[in-house]
């Protein structure tokens, strides 16, 4: 079923925190489908884009999903996962919990999964972004030498698998005098 958009006013939740959309329901159509998207972008922007003007981690990611509406069938299983598990509604805690689980995990692959995983993901290069984050060096350098060419080297490259087994490292073995969370959660600190 469509709404053809709504309003948060028509957002319902009974006591058991079920939701329910007070406007008449209407045959599914795509169309009517990338309104009710319309409408839930509209609301969350309107709540957290202008209400505080900051939008949480990934969010406007989701935003922009929703406001553009998916070019595939709002209908189908893909879709709907993506929307309620979007990584952007998930607590700072579960993020570094995937995070954990997505490690080990690499580390069960089969030689040639690995070697494909790790195909896909060279190309996303993360390196050069941690020179803005100096609560990271501790992680990223405390497995260090000189390589041969007198240049500093870490056990990380830059690719996404890299950058998953980092993430892990420092989740777990972070600086102890000022935590930095890198999906989403910043304590107050002070840099030395």
């Amino acid at each position: 079923i469509c709404f053809g958009g709504f309003t948060s006013k028509q957002i319902l939740f009974d006591a058991d925190g079920n939701v329910h959309i007070d406007a008449a329901p209407q045959e599914y159509s795509q169309g009517l489908a990338l309104f009710d998207y319309g409408a839930v972008s509209g609301i969350f922007d309107d709540a957290l884009g202008a209400g505080i003007n900051k939008y949480p981690t990934y969010f406007y990611n989701l935003i922009n999903f929703l406001s553009n509406g998916p070019a595939v069938d709002c209908r189908s299983k893909a879709v709907i996962a993506f929307v309620t598990n979007h990584v952007s509604l998930l607590t700072y805690s579960r993020r570094i919990q995937i995070t954990a689980v997505l490690d080990m995990l690499l580390t069960r692959l089969s030689e040639d999964d690995s070697e494909a995983l790790i195909a896909i993901l060279e190309n996303f290069y993360w390196g050069s972004r941690l020179e803005k984050v100096p609560a990271m060096y501790h992680t990223y350098f405390f497995h260090w030498w000189y390589g041969r060419d007198g240049t500093i080297c870490t056990p990380y490259k830059d690719n996404g698998v890299s950058l998953l087994k980092f993430s892990n490292n420092f989740f777990k073995h972070h600086n102890v005098r000022c935590l930095v969370f890198l999906f989403g959660y910043t304590p107050s600190c002070n840099f030395v």
